[in-house]
């Protein structure tokens, strides 16, 4: 594998090219423009009879990074761009690579005549929530420009809200930061794992009452925790759970996955027996309530790299399957690209929809899935630093994405391990193809084949039966 990153020429680059020499001699520099900037550009082989390449800070992404675009990314990806002068906080720097920060600088606002501060560098962990704040927009706004290593400047507001001022993919470094930079280029970096990806999930529906046409809240009738229950997120004000989760076990195989959400539909049956209430899933099947299809994923780190192939080799594919009204609203609040959470089983990857709507979609986006992270390393196109890529994503524009559809999908079926999954692709080829949308308004027992009982659901029976007493129902 040959690690490709790209520097502005200058001091640091001309350092950086020094210390790749001393760790690996074979290291080829060459001379690249970007825009009208000079760049360096450093090729680090580990193996020569592997041809792969990995690029860290490709050149699309530096062009974006540098162009009058940049302002209008990190706004389609929900980012503060402006704030006045009296409503400043602080300042941040922070010095992003693959995902994580390397070193935080923080600067007061000074009450002082020439209203000057110094920086001071400060701990990127703890459970500081401004900290927080700051280092989730800085990896968010990095990440949408398509970089794997950049500077990122905030400020951080009265209102408590960051604000993006600029990200710079080639700063000028500290030797403690240019040796961390280095160790990570001639490590091998973004690697395959020994152990075979295994695979989770914890997609939502939602309920709605057949009779009324309402949505009646999951924690009526569901337990907060178990293999079926409610999310934890409550309606303000109120002590509801809204939406219903399968927590299905994890596998390796993505098949076997699909046999434990039946499992866990069988099992929710047993706890809402009534004919009358629908359950329904995909991107916002009832207003205000937007659910997801969570993708839980073990034996594999989480990577800048790796997100970005699943936002393009999955994100898009699912993008086109939806319904775009309800999946544009959804994206107002929730399924950012590259949107993820660490968890203590790895990750979880939280962009996509519920595709709950059918097995044979369900099977197809988690042979996807299982396909994206083994084979991540190779799938190296970033259809996103385009902006007018990004912008038909979070806008529900299907026919400019359908564009790019065929040369993702020709890539998709050529990856080793696809002909093994190719049955269950189909599913999801079949309505990009012909610009068909998943249905959200099926109840997902039937497409399901989930046996319904034939019990009604009368509202006034929650009078006679507590919803603490049904929260207490335990899941075998």
């Amino acid at each position: 594998m040959t690690v490709k990153f790209i520097y502005a020429s200058g001091e640091t680059a001309s350092k950086l090219g020094k210390q790749l020499l001393e760790h690996n001699r074979r290291t080829e520099i060459t001379e690249q423009t970007i825009g009208s900037t000079p760049h360096v550009v450093f090729s680090i082989p580990e193996k020569p009879e592997r041809k792969k390449v990995i690029e860290i800070n490709e050149p699309n992404a530096i062009r974006l990074a540098l162009s009058s675009d940049a302002k209008q990314i990190f706004q389609l990806n929900r980012l503060e761009t402006t704030t006045s002068g009296d409503d400043l906080l602080r300042e941040y720097k922070l010095m992003i690579l693959n995902l994580s920060p390397l070193k935080v600088w923080r600067r007061d606002k000074s009450s002082g005549p020439d209203g000057s501060s110094k920086w001071v560098v400060i701990k990127a962990d703890g459970e500081d929530k401004e900290i927080k704040r700051i280092t989730t927009a800085a990896r968010i706004a990095v990440q949408a420009l398509g970089l794997d290593f950049a500077l990122a400047h905030l400020g951080f507001t009265k209102l408590r809200k960051p604000v993006i001022f600029s990200i710079d993919p080639s700063p000028v470094l500290t030797p403690k930061t240019l040796k961390s930079l280095v160790k990570f280029l001639v490590n091998s970096p973004y690697s395959q794992e020994k152990k075979e990806v295994k695979l989770g999930a914890d997609p939502e529906f939602i309920l709605i009452n057949r009779d009324t046409g309402k949505m009646i809240p999951a924690s009526r009738f569901l337990p907060r925790y178990g293999d079926v229950g409610c999310d934890s997120i409550r309606i303000p004000n109120r002590q509801q759970r809204p939406i219903g989760e399968l927590r299905p076990e994890p596998s390796v195989s993505p098949l076997i996955l699909a046999e434990n959400i039946r499992k866990t539909l069988l099992q929710a049956v047993k706890l809402l027996p009534y004919s009358n209430i629908q359950w329904v899933a995909g991107s916002q099947p009832t207003s205000n309530y937007p659910i997801g299809g969570h993708i839980h994923f073990s034996n594999i780190a989480h990577s800048s790299k790796l997100l970005r192939a699943l936002d393009n080799y999955l994100a898009i594919p699912v993008f086109l399957m939806e319904n775009s009204s309800t999946s544009t609203k959804r994206r107002t609040k929730y399924g950012l690209l590259s949107d993820f959470r660490i968890k203590e089983y790895g990750f979880e990857y939280r962009t996509t929809s519920s595709w709950l709507v059918t097995p044979e979609i369900s099977k197809g986006v988690l042979c996807l899935a299982k396909l994206i992270a083994s084979n991540y390393t190779i799938l190296d196109k970033n259809y996103f630093t385009r902006i007018d890529v990004q912008r038909a994503f979070y806008h529900g524009d299907k026919s400019h994405l359908r564009n790019i559809y065929h040369e993702i999908w020709e890539t998709i079926t050529a990856l080793p391990g696809a002909k093994e999954y190719t049955s269950y692709l189909e599913a999801i080829h079949d309505l990009c193809q012909n610009s068909r949308d998943w249905d959200e308004s099926r109840d997902i027992r039937e497409t399901w084949g989930i046996p319904i009982p034939k019990k009604k659901y009368r509202a006034e029976n929650k009078t006679k039966k507590s919803p603490s007493t049904r929260v207490n129902v335990r899941i075998r």
